[in-house]
């Protein structure tokens, strides 16, 4: 199974709980502050934030990420969805640290 997946400004991981490698593990190793959002999707319908509540995460994926770089932390189920204001580290350079931590 391929676990990472980079295509332009987006970047997926698969993950087994994509919740716990968010909150324990992500929140951990970077700060938050460099978020511009959050956003949470089950089955890819967005829960939270309330903004765009119901919408399809493809949707959103399209809207905030076409000049932000993303992560999308992937269980199947449960979808985490990163936009950052600044990544000066670099997507690939992310990926390759959280998709070790989270899947280790």
């Amino acid at each position: 199974m391929q676990r990472v997946d980079i295509s332009g400004n987006v970047a997926m991981i698969k993950t087994v709980n994509a919740q716990e490698c968010v909150e324990n593990i992500i929140f951990e190793i970077m700060c938050i502050c460099n978020l511009k959002s959050l956003i949470i999707a089950e089955d890819n319908v967005v829960t939270a934030p309330s903004k765009y509540v119901g919408k399809n995460l493809g949707d959103v994926i399209n809207e905030q990420c076409r000049e932000r770089k993303c992560l999308l932390v992937n269980d199947g189920h449960r979808q985490y969805l990163l936009v950052f204001f600044i990544l000066k580290m670099g997507l690939g350079n992310l990926v390759d640290l959280i998709n070790h931590a989270c899947n280790a």
